[in-house]
């Protein structure tokens, strides 16, 4: 079985396509791929040369050689990666010229961020949104980890003209993948998961979400990525700079499979882990992959997809229960850990935020309530349309899918849903 994106606004990016394989056959490659190429295009662009140290240039490798070559990719594909590896590589050359400029930003506390981590569907773009109706959480924006230099200021916060080349960059993406949007509704002020700053040492899940990357899926799940969360946190502390609040709100699933790394670097971290029945969370993630993925892929092959998250979902799990097992040993690492299951967080979701405020000591005001209260009343759910989605669609069976998730079921009380 294939899937093939289907939308009428196809004949855009199918003409686009049809251009780029006429002039590879002839020899023409107008999108360079190559590592020196990109790396002069990046130096040219911002007249800087310093890419702080080598660690991004093993990943970028790795992209490279597996990005067209294992799974031919379109041509706008291949404009999108270009476009996107020069993103990550300007912002590198310009965060490490503001760091020089500005040696204070690396002193900076972070102190007792929040962490919101779990599989993914279960209710975390949700609680973050949430959690972002409160004055004191700082939370990241879609806009400022897509380009997080120059730092963001508190007065210009709201009208920084970087949001306006977000919103025109995800107004792309919506035209190529119509329907993303009612999986996950994205705008350039939204809170958007923090995974996009690891992306600027091109390691982590980002690249693996809309591109089909075998030997780099390999690669990542055997790395320690204490590296890459030292790179993310010196960018916390860089958004910070002119703009900071109590605590930061952060939000991937990809934490999960991090979460070891992640607590080295962030010691006194707060965790909030979000469960949900396996059989709702793994389809529901595998239709968004295949989705983004046929923008960019002809005849994607869901089953693949299908076979390949649920390993890599289950393995994530199994990583984060290893984590928390040890934690579990600690009575104050375990304080600094809650468990929220989804449909009691989609049910009485200002309970569950009471529930965290509590575990973790914070203040919850009756204005943040109100505040949490009216974005509620006019965020519904699937205010952008119901998602729907089934195992069988990606070559799954619920047989397989509970045995491979029955011990963090079990260990976590996660019940089946209707």
């Amino acid at each position: 079985m294939t899937y093939t994106f289907n939308s009428p606004r196809r004949w855009l990016p199918s003409a686009i396509n049809a251009v780029g394989r006429a002039l590879r056959r002839i020899g023409l490659d107008p999108v360079r791929l190559e590592e020196d190429a990109l790396l002069s295009k990046a130096v040219q662009r911002t007249g800087l040369d310093d890419f702080g140290d080598d660690s991004f240039r093993e990943p970028l490798r790795v992209i490279l050689a597996s990005f067209d070559r294992e799974v031919p990719a379109t041509f706008v594909a291949r404009i999108f990666v270009r476009d996107q590896f020069l993103l990550r590589l300007t912002n590198r050359l310009r965060i490490q010229h503001t760091l020089k400029v500005y040696p204070e930003i690396a002193h900076q506390s972070v102190d007792r961020p929040m962490f919101i981590c779990g599989l993914p569907r279960t209710g975390s773009t949700l609680l973050h949104r949430l959690l972002a109706e409160d004055p004191a959480n700082r939370v990241p924006r879609a806009w400022e980890i897509d380009n997080p230099v120059p730092p963001p200021d508190a007065v210009t916060y709201k009208t920084d003209p970087r949001i306006r080349q977000v919103e025109r960059r995800l107004a792309i993406l919506n035209f190529l993948a119509p329907s993303f949007r009612t999986i996950h509704n994205l705008s350039a002020k939204s809170p958007e998961e923090c995974i996009q700053l690891m992306a600027n040492d091109f390691t982590g899940i980002y690249f693996l979400v809309a591109l089909d990357l075998p030997s780099y899926r390999r690669w990542f799940y055997d790395q320690d990525l204490t590296h890459a969360y030292r790179l993310h946190k010196r960018q916390l502390q860089l958004l910070q700079f002119r703009y900071r609040g109590t605590r930061w709100v952060l939000k991937a699933p990809q934490h999960l499979t991090g979460l070891q790394s992640l607590l080295k670097v962030y010691p006194d971290a707060c965790v909030v882990q979000l469960h949900r029945d396996p059989l709702k969370a793994v389809p529901s993630c595998v239709s968004l992959i295949v989705t983004m993925r046929s923008a960019f892929y002809d005849n994607v092959q869901p089953n693949t997809v299908g076979d390949e998250w649920l390993t890599d979902l289950a393995r994530s799990v199994q990583r984060g229960m290893q984590v928390r097992v040890c934690a579990k040993a600690s009575p104050a690492c375990s304080a600094r850990f809650i468990d929220l299951h989804y449909r009691d967080l989609v049910e009485q979701p200002l309970l569950a935020v009471r529930q965290i405020y509590d575990t973790f000591g914070y203040e919850l005001t009756e204005e943040t309530v109100e505040r949490m209260g009216a974005f509620l009343s006019t965020h519904p759910q699937h205010q952008h349309g119901k998602h729907h989605y089934m195992l069988e669609e990606f070559g799954l069976n619920a047989s397989d899918v509970r045995e491979r998730f029955s011990t963090y079921c079990e260990h976590f009380g996660v019940v089946a849903e209707e």
